[in-house]
């Protein structure tokens, strides 16, 4: 409803040093793209891939819940 996402919105803006998100969240975030998230994961997997480790990678989407 627009009460609510108004009220959100002062609760945000009161409230936006608590509010921080991680400096590794890169989506959803002004400023930040997830091509952004991309690169730091190519460049992890390159790095393993160099050294021959073994690379495990789990990816959740959690939007179908919502």
């Amino acid at each position: 409803s627009l009460k609510g996402k108004v009220f959100d919105n002062i609760i945000l803006c009161d409230n936006v040093n608590i509010l921080k998100s991680s400096d590794f969240q890169f989506g959803f975030k002004p400023k930040h793209l997830t091509t952004q998230d991309t690169f730091v994961l190519n460049e992890v997997i390159d790095y393993y891939l160099r050294h021959d480790s073994s690379i495990y990678l789990v990816l959740l989407d959690a939007s179908q819940p919502f």
